[in-house]
């Protein structure tokens, strides 16, 4: 899981997508994104996670879009990519829960965007 904070452009990508593409390279190929503290995000923010999304699937994986804010969702449902990352305020599912189970190897990792 990813948990991303901030703004998502195109200065501010780059540390986010090598923190994809080396999970994805250590063989972690389900990638939650957390993005519940992004308040912006432009269009090369957007094909940023579309590329991450189809990385993932490469490795017979998936990218998961977990807790967007109001705006994010809004900006998912304008360019039609709520298809892709889950439909209205129900399907973006919440996988904060997997953290309490100990057996369950996940790893956790926080990103600031500037």
């Amino acid at each position: 899981m990813i948990e991303v904070f901030g703004r998502i452009n195109e200065r501010s990508i780059q540390p986010l997508l090598a923190a994809i593409d080396r999970a994805l390279t250590e063989d972690r190929s389900q990638i939650i994104l957390d993005l519940s503290g992004v308040d912006y995000m432009n269009s090369a923010g957007l094909r940023a996670l579309v590329y991450a999304y189809k990385a993932a699937e490469r490795k017979q994986g998936t990218l998961h879009i977990t807790n967007p804010s109001p705006r994010i969702r809004e900006l998912f449902a304008l360019v039609g990519l709520d298809t892709v990352f889950g439909v209205g305020p129900d399907a973006y599912p919440d996988f904060s829960g997997l953290f309490a189970d100990a057996s369950l190897a996940l790893q956790r990792e926080v990103y600031h965007c500037a």
